[in-house]
Formats: structure tokens, C-alpha cells, sequence
């Protein structure tokens, strides 16, 4: 059977960028929606009266964040690899990840400080909560957009605008007030942005000593579980770690290490997938095997991710197990039969997806079992599993068999993560609240967990709306 050709945009994979885009539609979706619906629609883990409930299991709310950390590890190899075909020496590649790090730590610190509902007063009752609100977007744009007024300008036209952005960014956090007394703290952030901040400074250096030996980045991993385990026993290693990183733990902490795997996982696969693009490879000749033989394929790649759920949440992690080995074997067997070049990119892909996910459910019994806080060494491996094989899905459907405009929204999502990201708490919901929108919709929705659950999805793809726009008018964030 011979499929119609992969779409490469400036060496862009639309799969990877739909993979994000799902990742930001869940993590938004899932802030929105109701407390009252069934647990499997919330995270596992929940603080009640201050302490931590933990329930063993994953549930959909729980894989979102981890599938977004994957995809960003997958496009380091895109991303820096670029910038050493430019013939970038070693220390400005360096600099670029501490720098681009920087700056996602400061975004993190600033949205930490910037929550409309942050300051002790009722927004709606202080109409200047909203309009720093709506300035301090504003002046994101101009720091972190790339702003189609701008292409062909001087570079001095750029640098003016960043530092105009940046300067009113800092203008609102030296003028932050709120009710009990208290400014701007370089302490309060957003703990999402946080982790992004620290996991790709940790994932790119990585990539960056071993882009050369994939090897050692494997070993790498295995170093890093092995860390933990000698941590769990009462070793030193970590524990002086964290005490040499002390001074300057907002900035970084080595407790990241171990979520890191998961955007170091990514990483391994983003390796593959960029050798294919630069190889330039034949690319009309499909995946190669039957409509039978696709069909199969097509429809069990989902599942290890739709059936990994319901069975570790369900807690037959032996089923699951047995079902995931089962069904990637039959995947295997038929994706071999390819010769193509894509056929036999997918089959060495889905090879490390079953690798990581198998290894999850092998671990899965340590530390009590799966659970995202604390997470756990099953949660990093089952959760780059499922993140593989649903790229696997995404790159037949989207990047070979051309049949993605069903989830074209998300790829323009996940090309502007970030401004989706911060786009619905500090520009769409403002404007929603100013406007007196919102208020007749509340007092409706409030207490109707299916109205309330209607309105959740409808503010998600409100935020997926306005991002798709801004991306129209060709105004992405890049940090």
C-alpha cells in the first residue's frame, strides 16, 4: 500500500506539535473543570485540610503534564541541533539553554505573582486588578512574542521592544500591592512553568554532553534511577546534592533530576525523528504495509494509553502489563514488514515506547505503587510510554497518512504552547470579567456540575480559539 507523502514545514513535525497542542488542551481543561465530577476526571492526588491524599493509579489528569515535558525533550534535538548546523560554537549553545532557562524561571516567577486572585482583593469589585492584568500581557507579547511588525526590521528594533516589555514587567512587580501588606517575592511562582524552567535546562545539557553517544544518555537514565533508589535507602548523594544547591534553590534544585527522565526519554526519541528529517529519505513510498495491517495498528496505538488508564487505575497492573505486551507485539509484527523509510522509523520508535512502558509496569509495585505525587519511577516510565506510541498515532495519521484536520486546531496549539499557556488567565478571562460576561454565566453554571462541565470546555477551546488566532496573525511566544 503506498500513502500519500510526510508534510514537512521548515523541518517541522506536525505529530510533535499536535502531542503538545493535547498536552495544553488537557492541562487547561483539567483547571477548569468542576470539583464535583468522578474522581477519574481530577488528579489521583488531592490536598484536603492540608495534607495529601494519595490513591494509587493514574487518571487522564495526571498523564497531561508528563506528555507536554516528553514532547519539549523530543524537540531539543530539533531545536539545538538547528543552532549547531548554523555553526554555533559549544559556550553560545550553553548560553543559550542557561539564558532561555532564565527566562522561563522569570516567566514562572512573574506569573506566580501576577494571579488576578492573588492580591486579597475581588477582582471584579478592583477593576485595576484587571487592567494590570491585561497590561502585563501586553507586555509579554512584546518580551517573549515574535511580532510579525518586526520581520525585516533592525535588530535594534527587536532588543527595543524586549526591553520595553521587560521594563514594564518589572514595573508591575516593583509596584505589586496587596491586601496584607506584601509585594512582589521571588519565591511565589508557577509551579508548572517551574519545573519546564529547570527540566529543559537539566534535559538540553544532558542532550548536549551525549548528542553524539545516545548510549550515555541511557546510561544516564539508569544512573538517574539508580540514584533514586540508593535516596531511598538512606544514601548521601542527594541529600548533599540539594544541600550544595541551597543558596540558589530558586533558581535550581536537583530533585528535578529525577522528573527529568521523562523530557530525557523524549529526547531519545526527538533524536530519531531528526535523523529522519535531515536524511531526506524517499518519503512518497508510505508506511508500506496493507490497509489491514494499518488499520490494526492504528487502532491499538491508542490504547496503550486509553487502556494503560483504566487498568492501573483499576489496579490490574498484571492485565495491563500482559495487554501492553501483547498489543505492541502485534504492532511490531506488522509495522516490520515495511520497507519504507517511514514504516521502519515507526517500527524502531515503537520499540522504545513498549520499552518504557513495559519497564513502568515492571516497576509499577515500587514505593507502594504508580502515583504522580510523589511520583514515582513507574509514573516517568509508563508516561514516556504512552507519550511514544500516541506520537507514533499522530505522526501515520497526521505527518504520513494526511488525515489530521480533525486535530489541526492542536497542532497550532502546540506550536504556541506558551502563549496558550498564559493566554486564558491573563487576557480571555480579564476581558470575559471587564466585558460583565461572566457573571450572568456563573450564577447559571455554578451549581450544575454538567452545565459547569459544558462551560469548562468551552473556555478551553475559547483559550485554543484565541491562541489559533494570535498564531494567524503570526504572534508566537518564543523563549
Amino acid at each position: 500500500m503506498s500513502v500519500k507523502p510526510v508534510s514537512v514545514e521548515k523541518n517541522r513535525l506536525f505529530s510533535l506539535d499536535i502531542l503538545r497542542g493535547l498536552a495544553i488542551f488537557g492541562m487547561i481543561l483539567s483547571s477548569q473543570l468542576p470539583s464535583a465530577l468522578p474522581r477519574w476526571m481530577h488528579h489521583n492526588q488531592w490536598f484536603a485540610d492540608g495534607k495529601l491524599q494519595i490513591v494509587l493509579g493514574l487518571t487522564w489528569v495526571d498523564i497531561v503534564f508528563p506528555f507536554f515535558l516528553f514532547a519539549m525533550g523530543a524537540a531539543i534535538p530539533f531545536a539545538l541541533s538547528r543552532r549547531m548546523d548554523k555553526g554555533e560554537p559549544l559556550w553560545q549553545l550553553i548560553g543559550h539553554i542557561l539564558w532561555r532557562g532564565l527566562v522561563i524561571l522569570g516567566l514562572a516567577i512573574y506569573l506566580g505573582n501576577s494571579d488576578p486572585w492573588g492580591y486579597g482583593y475581588p477582582p471584579d469589585e478592583n477593576l485595576w486588578i484587571w487592567g494590570r492584568t491585561l497590561f502585563g500581557f501586553l507586555c509579554m507579547v512584546l518580551f517573549l512574542g515574535r511580532l510579525p511588525f518586526l520581520e525585516g526590521k533592525p535588530k535594534w528594533m527587536d532588543i527595543l521592544v524586549k526591553v520595553i516589555g521587560l521594563a514594564g514587567i518589572a514595573a508591575l512587580m516593583m509596584t505589586l500591592h496587596k491586601a496584607d501588606g506584601t509585594g512582589f517575592d521571588k519565591t511565589q511562582n508557577n509551579i508548572i512553568i517551574l519545573i519546564l524552567a529547570r527540566v529543559y535546562v537539566t534535559a538540553s545539557i544532558l542532550w548536549l554532553i551525549t548528542r553524539y553517544r545516545p548510549g550515555w544518555r541511557v546510561a544516564a537514565l539508569a544512573a538517574i534511577i539508580a540514584l533514586r533508589f540508593h535516596n531511598g535507602a538512606g544514601g548521601p548523594i542527594m541529600t548533599q546534592l540539594i544541600k550544595f544547591f541551597d543558596p540558589v534553590k530558586f533558581l535550581y534544585s536537583p530533585s528535578i533530576i529525577q522528573i527529568s527522565t521523562i523530557a530525557i526519554m523524549g529526547s531519545l526519541i526527538g533524536d530519531m525523528m531528526y535523523r529522519f528529517l535531515k536524511s531526506k529519505k524517499d518519503l512518497t513510498l508510505g508506511v508500506g504495509i496493507s490497509k489491514g495491517s494499518l488499520a490494526t495498528v492504528m487502532v491499538l496505538l491508542p490504547l496503550f494509553t486509553i487502556g494503560g488508564l483504566c487498568y492501573l487505575q483499576s489496579r490490574f497492573v498484571v492485565s495491563g502489563l500482559l495487554f501492553s505486551a501483547s498489543a505492541g507485539l502485534v504492532c511490531l509484527c506488522l509495522l516490520s514488514r515495511s520497507t519504507t523509510p517511514i514504516g521502519k522509523l515507526m517500527t524502531e520508535i515503537l520499540k522504545w515506547g513498549l520499552l518504557f512502558l513495559i519497564l513502568g509496569y515492571i516497576l509499577e509495585p515500587l514505593e507502594g505503587g504508580i502515583k504522580k505525587d510523589p511520583s514515582t519511577p513507574a509514573y516517568y516510565f509508563v508516561t514516556a510510554g504512552m507519550a511514544t506510541t500516541l506520537l507514533v498515532f499522530f505522526f501515520i495519521l497526521v505527518d504520513g497518512l494526511k488525515q489530521g484536520k480533525w486535530v489541526g486546531f492542536l497542532r497550532v496549539v502546540g506550536s504556541n504552547a506558551m502563549l496558550a499557556y498564559v493566554i486564558g488567565g491573563h487576557f480571555l478571562y480579564p476581558l470575559l470579567h471587564v466585558s460583565g460576561i461572566i457573571k450572568p454565566i456563573d450564577k447559571v453554571v455554578m451549581d450544575s456540575v454538567p452545565l459547569g462541565t459544558l462551560w469548562s470546555f468551552a473556555l478551553t477551546f475559547l483559550v485554543c480559539g484565541g491562541t489559533y488566532l494570535f498564531s494567524r496573525k503570526k504572534i508566537f511566544f518564543r523563549v
